[in-house]
């Protein structure tokens, strides 16, 4: 896994930079990227479907107050992880392609060792202050060991995204998918032992997820070994600050938003409620699987080209796009109209209310994977403050639609919300990336692949399709049009 890093280590070749700022930018290979997103996306889909497959198994030994304990642990570390790592690791790509060599070095070193102090500073701040804030929104959910675990599990991970981005950047796709993989594995393995064999119920997950963080702690040192210097650059840093600290209100305003819905469930509805939505949420999520490998194939061929100078780039981005809109539209609509089998074959009746949540909630994976395929623009103009400009409004829609729509409708006002904000964001966010990194869209044949999948999926909820096996045959057939 350490193969192309040691050429970044001080006092290794300068000709690969050389190399690297040389190379031809222009143009791109389909079969290329669909072959890089395959790598990309074989890791996490992989480890996700195994996940899938073992829901049967996990809602059988997990009551839905175990499924609202784990959502609920999920979502503060959702909410906290900007906190905890100023969204640094997240920023390096943009910058990746302006360094080379021994510079680049100091950049990323300069980052991993800011990022582990205040990290670790952060997090046992919280540890030893935090009890009285988690005990007036966690309803029954006791501060040890169901908010202590998470918060540990939290710094553990603050690194997970470094190796993975950095093999990104330089596209080694089969090194980023090993990675993911492998920790995935540990995760897996893990749940099975704690949660299927010792049946530790929602603990056991807990105890899960701290032990892959540490796992991937480990691997993470393995990796950034062969480039790492002890060195804080207080330029690089700050350079980098100053792309991070104008987006990190963005992150504080998305995590929060997505996590929303779990703390109003809690606080207003019933902990089943909310295991039910984490349920739902979960088999949602391989839209946005799916989504991020195209993406994370899509990203380093962006900004190599548009550091480049490529002319060519946005005729082609928007090519590019439109591909990614048609797959995006199709993985979605396949989900959103068998989600009916799906839960019937995966989980218990005592699940079947995630049925009527899951094309909602769909609709939001796929609206939040639109707004992703917006962001290189941004991203590669420095305009970072648009971030927040776009997820505040989201937020707040996010939070006034919760607090209205929770209290009587229970897990589908959630869901409910969870579209109207994520729209919100994908538009007011659009708005802006075609204002500073203007790319001509084919709107006429996004605009055809947006209405007659809406067409299938209102013909796939007739009264004919109810029955399990019809809709096992034939919605299919509907996906194939």
């Amino acid at each position: 896994m350490s193969e192309g890093i040691d050429s970044q280590k001080p006092g290794a070749s300068e000709c690969s930079g050389t190399q690297e700022r040389q190379a031809s930018a222009a143009g791109y290979s389909l079969r290329a990227l669909f072959q890089s997103s395959l790598l990309y996306l074989s890791g996490d889909l992989g480890l996700k479907l195994i996940g899938l497959f073992l829901v049967p198994l996990y809602t059988r030994v997990l009551t839905p107050d175990d499924y609202g304990i784990i959502g609920f642990a999920g979502s503060l570390i959702n909410v906290l992880s900007p906190v905890a790592g100023l969204g640094l690791i997240g920023c390096l790509p943009v910058l990746y392609y302006s360094y080379h060599g021994e510079e680049r070095t100091r950049l990323i070193s300069s980052v991993v060792n800011f990022t582990f102090l205040y990290s670790l500073a952060i997090t046992i701040l919280i540890l030893i202050f935090g009890q009285p804030v988690f005990a007036r929104f966690a309803g029954a959910i006791s501060f040890n060991p169901y908010i202590v675990l998470p918060l540990i599990t939290l710094f553990l991970t603050t690194f997970y995204y470094l190796p993975t981005g950095i093999f990104n950047m330089q596209e080694r796709a089969l090194a980023y998918s090993a990675y993911s993989l492998g920790l995935s594995l540990v995760g897996v393995g893990a749940n099975v032992l704690l949660v299927l064999v010792l049946r530790w119920g929602a603990l056991g997950v807990l105890w899960a997820n701290l032990l892959t963080g540490a796992a991937g702690m480990l691997v993470t040192l393995v990796v950034v070994r062969s480039f790492y210097i002890p060195t804080l650059d207080r330029k690089k840093l700050g350079e980098i600050l100053s792309l991070s600290l104008p987006a990190l209100p963005h992150l504080l305003c998305s995590t929060l938003s997505r996590s929303a819905d779990r703390f109003f469930l809690t606080g207003l509805a019933t902990l089943a409620a909310t295991g039910i939505y984490s349920l739902a949420m979960t088999v949602s999520s391989l839209v946005l699987m799916v989504l991020n490998g195209a993406l994370t194939a899509l990203s380093p061929h962006f900004y190599r080209r548009a550091n480049a100078g490529d002319p060519t780039l946005a005729a082609d981005w928007a090519r590019l796009c439109t591909l990614f809109i048609f797959g995006g539209v199709w993985v979605s609509l396949g989900l959103a109209m068998m989600s009916a089998e799906l839960i019937q074959i995966l989980a218990p009746p005592k699940y079947y209310d995630t049925i009527p949540l899951l094309p909602f909630l769909v609709l939001g994976q796929a609206l939040t994977g639109l707004y992703w395929l917006l962001s290189p623009g941004i991203g590669y103009k420095r305009k970072m403050w648009v971030y927040p400009v776009a997820s505040f409004p989201a937020l707040a829609v996010n939070l006034l639609l919760n607090a209205v729509l929770v209290p009587r409708f229970g897990a589908m006002g959630a869901a409910w919300a969870m579209v109207a904000s994520t729209a919100t964001q994908a538009l007011i966010f659009g708005y802006f990336s075609l204002r500073f990194f203007p790319v001509a869209y084919e709107y006429r044949q996004i605009g055809k692949v947006i209405l007659l999948s809406a067409t299938l999926f209102a013909i796939s909820q007739l009264p004919f399709f109810a029955v399990f096996w019809v809709g096992m045959i034939f919605k299919p057939i509907l996906l194939a049009l």
